[in-house]
């Protein structure tokens, strides 16, 4: 019983990191490509007005934030069940 609580908390474990994960990075690269593609507007001096760059900004931080906290959830859902299993192999 006890393996079968920690392989499935394995794969609770892991299926988080891979979110966490690809949160982050589509958050790095969001913020990336943001600056990239407004360099290339500043080389072809296009002015925009209509983009907020401050709501841009806030959505890049929104997604690393929501990164971490997949994150920290991961080691809370783990240790949930590494409890959950404990208490299972005691009463098995």
């Amino acid at each position: 019983m006890i393996y079968l609580a920690s392989s499935i908390a394995i794969g609770i474990l892991l299926l988080y990191f891979i979110l966490s994960f690809f949160y982050i990075l589509f958050g790095i690269l969001y913020g990336l490509s943001i600056r990239f593609s407004y360099s290339i507007f500043k080389i072809y001096e296009i002015i925009i007005d209509n983009v907020n760059w401050t709501k841009v900004n806030l959505v890049r931080k929104i997604l690393v934030g929501l990164g971490w906290w997949v994150f920290f959830g991961i080691l809370f859902l783990l240790f949930i069940a590494l409890v959950i299993g404990g208490i299972f192999s005691i009463f098995s």
